[in-house]
């Protein structure tokens, strides 16, 4: 699914078209708020957490689910805190 990701310059504009011809799918939104990160006795620990608050929608919007979905298969622990349940959930 090709995210069309908003370019600030003509570089990046030209870098994203080369790289979206090679069959990439360029994401520049959609990444969580918090990455969290840890080194200690069990080793290194990363941990991805999108914060939703109570007006907002409990789900990640699409794009965001893209980039919690690929973070999670390169092995990160992914989690949307709730501001309303005061809890992680799967996003």
């Amino acid at each position: 699914m090709p995210i069309n990701p908003f370019c600030h310059n003509p570089h990046e504009r030209e870098f994203v078209a080369r790289e979206i011809k090679k069959g990439w799918t360029v994401v520049r939104s959609g990444w969580p708020d918090f990455l969290l990160m840890r080194d200690d006795a069990a080793g290194k620990q990363y941990m991805a957490v999108e914060v939703k608050q109570d007006h907002e929608s409990d789900h990640p919007r699409p794009e965001q689910t893209i980039v919690l979905q690929a973070l999670r298969e390169l092995g990160m622990e992914c989690w949307v805190w709730s501001g309303k349940d005061k809890t992680l959930r799967d996003p």
